[in-house]
């Protein structure tokens, strides 16, 4: 969910920023339920290791089955005009 800085001197917070971003990890999801319900569902990320800070999403949106068909068909019919935007220059 990320971390908001509110200050008039953002430069002081800026190196707290930094240490995190200078080692991390990035951990993908995808449920293997692959719900289609159009609703949030929960994730929480734990590590056993002590003394580690954990910033995660607190879960995801599901897209809802229409959703997906309508994103799809969008995509299908965007196609054909995409490849007729695209064109050839030749150098010479």
């Amino acid at each position: 969910d990320g971390r908001a800085m509110q200050s008039n001197a953002p430069e002081l917070q800026l190196g707290q920023v930094f240490r995190h971003l200078s080692s991390y990890y990035l951990l993908g999801y995808e449920s293997t339920q692959r719900p289609q319900d159009g609703k949030f569902h929960k994730i929480d990320v734990r590590v056993r290791k002590r003394r580690v800070d954990v910033l995660a999403r607190k879960g995801y949106w599901a897209p809802a089955a229409a959703d997906l068909t309508r994103a799809r068909e969008a995509a299908a019919a965007e196609a054909p005009a995409a490849s007729r935007r695209l064109t050839v220059v030749d150098p010479r």
